[in-house]
């Protein structure tokens, strides 16, 4: 019997009856595969292409592990150098060669009568430069592990408990990714590269990168713990490394860091101009921006993306607390959760009539749209028919349009919600994938992706954004930012953490108002054309943050009470908007 977890990732991979797995010999491929052929056995075959680009390492670690697990390796040779897209490596290079690596594999898997290709993209390789992607995605390659909502952390744990020896392996990367944009990647660079990488880690440096600047500078990465321990051994080191040919030898103070060389990819300046052409960031170059721009120019940058692309009305929603508290879920922000102890109100359903009232009040106060918000995992068939009655009554009582934030649904349960007049489903994401299950372990982000595609499939829109301010990380910031752009939702709500005592969270420093503004104009520059909307938290901006959040990228917002925590007056935000130069519905008089 799987592993809960592996439930959803084992039934994709049967539903496709056999499948070709693109296997580099890394923690994600390599799990992939695992799971794929304990699932399909014979019917489960994995390719590797074999070219200067992969480190000799890998090759002889992935020979070996597939032969002790009776995995057949078909392994397909390659040289990407030969390739003058390739070979004079542009920022795009990872585009050309993974068109070039997974024909190849398509190719072979046609002839073996195997119906899926499949690759071992995850969720958190939404946080970096990854043109490859583009590829993999035009050639219709799979990405179980992305679509089944699997992060890095949850992939090594699994790997783990399955006895895989890839569990804590470090992250690998082509050793083309060594080479700076715009210097020719010739072989002898390549086994340079491999062969500097090689005496390092065998001097007991596992997470390592040496980048090769000019043909005869290498700098070397490690992490900041490791630098010490390093420089004791400079002498034996550099004497290894200058008989390779490397006559300049450098330690890099920062450290490493994933993709590095994508950091000098762009300003801010040009992120707009790139944006208002059409074209989109990079996960690696929004994150350089995060960490570097200067804030002027980053928030002026915003700006123009919003005044440009973003709706240039203001949209405000109202909510109504329909059912409150007693929730069996443990998410650590949330006060309704009754695993801590918040004193926060709970009561069961409010009823039509409530629901209807509610509607109309927010009508009246230039609200246009209104969301029902119920505590809870999900609806039971009895909750769920009272729900269809409060809708059908609201569509039939005002004008306002219906929007619901229900938990987990199945299609079958959204398909009768929109028939009884729902428009729109509201499910946040949070927070980062990889950083969710620090946040909730009783549900998965799978089964939130799961619900968003489905009510997709049903007509319905979608709202989902987040909660900024729960511990994530620069990286954990950008890749919420671009876990949303794949969704594409009409709104994002921006909510910032209230730290509410009683839960896990209840401690959380206050986030600064820099942080709050810096996450508005990440999220407004990866999605240009989203409504980011002001939601819970938003009472704890002073006036000058408000002005400066709606100034950069804000263009909605919830008002009136949220659900445990109280929210802005309408009228406060709506002379807010109107300042801002955008228009407004305004005060209308109840029917």
């Amino acid at each position: 019997m799987p592993l809960p977890p592996l439930a959803p990732l084992s039934s994709l991979l049967r539903s496709f009856g056999s499948v070709a797995i693109a296997y580099s010999g890394g923690t994600d491929s390599t799990f992939l595969l695992k799971v794929a052929h304990d699932v399909l056995g014979e019917k489960c075959v994995a390719f590797m292409v074999v070219s200067p680009f992969l480190p000799r390492r890998d090759l002889a670690s992935a020979r070996a592990w597939c032969q002790a697990e009776g995995i057949r390796l078909v392994e397909l040779a390659a040289n990407p150098t030969t390739d003058p897209q390739v070979a004079v490596n542009p920022p795009d290079r990872c585009y050309f060669c993974k068109k070039n690596d997974f024909s190849l594999i398509l190719e072979a898997a046609r002839k073996e009568s195997l119906a899926v290709v499949c690759d071992g993209t995850n969720l958190d390789d939404l946080a970096d430069y990854r043109p490859g992607a583009q590829a993999v995605a035009e050639l219709g390659v799979r990405s179980p592990l992305r679509e089944c909502g699997l992060a890095k952390a949850a992939i090594r744990d699994l790997s783990r408990q399955l006895g895989l020896p890839t569990w804590n392996q470090p992250a690998a990367a082509c050793l083309a990714s060594r080479i700076p944009y715009g210097e020719t990647i010739t072989p002898e660079k390549l086994r340079l590269v491999d062969a500097a990488e090689d005496i390092l880690q065998a001097a007991g440096f596992r997470q390592v990168r040496v980048r090769l600047h000019g043909g005869k500078l290498a700098r070397i990465e490690v992490p900041p713990a490791d630098m010490s321990r390093l420089l004791a051994r400079r002498e034996d080191l550099l004497a290894q490394l200058s008989a390779l040919g490397l006559p300049y030898v450098s330690l890099d103070l920062e450290g490493y860091r994933m993709g590095s060389l994508n950091e000098a990819l762009l300003s801010p300046a040009a992120a707009a101009e790139r944006i208002l052409g059409g074209g989109a960031l990079t996960p690696a170059e929004a994150l350089h921006l995060l960490r570097h721009a200067p804030r002027p120019d980053l928030y002026e940058a915003a700006h123009r993306v919003t005044v440009a692309l973003a709706s240039r009305h203001f949209d405000f929603c109202a909510i109504v607390n329909a059912r409150c508290g007693q929730c069996a879920e443990d998410c650590k922000w949330c006060a309704q959760s009754a695993r801590w102890h918040t004193g926060v109100e709970t009561f069961g359903w409010i009823g039509t009539e409530a629901c209807v009232q509610a509607a109309r009040k927010a009508e009246a106060t230039g609200a246009e749209r209104i969301g029902i918000v119920t505590s809870g995992r999900a609806q039971t068939p009895r909750q769920l028919d009272e729900l269809c009655d409060a809708l059908r009554e609201m569509k039939k009582r005002t004008r306002i349009h219906l929007c619901g934030s229900l938990g987990l649904l199945q299609e079958d349960e959204l398909r009768r919600l929109r028939e009884a007049g729902l428009e729109s489903l509201h499910c946040n994401l949070e927070t980062a994938p990889s950083h969710f299950r620090d946040l909730c372990t009783t549900h998965l982000l799978a089964d939130k992706l799961a619900t968003l595609r489905a009510a997709r499939r049903v007509g319905l829109d979608i709202c989902c954004g987040g909660i900024i301010g729960m511990g994530e990380t620069d990286a954990q910031l950008v890749e919420f930012a671009f876990a949303l752009a794949e969704l594409q939702p009409r709104s994002i709500p921006v909510n910032i953490l209230r730290p509410i005592p009683g839960t896990p969270l209840g401690n959380s420093p206050v986030l600064a108002e820099a942080r709050i503004l810096d996450a508005i104009a990440l999220l407004r520059l990866v999605n240009p054309h989203a409504a980011l909307r002001f939601a819970g938290g938003r009472t704890q901006l002073s006036d000058d943050a408000a002005r400066r959040a709606v100034y950069i990228g804000i263009n909605a917002g919830i008002s009136g009470p949220m659900l445990t925590t109280p929210g802005p007056a309408y009228d406060d935000d709506r002379a807010l908007a109107q300042e801002a130069g955008y228009e407004v519905c305004q005060h209308l008089r109840p029917e």
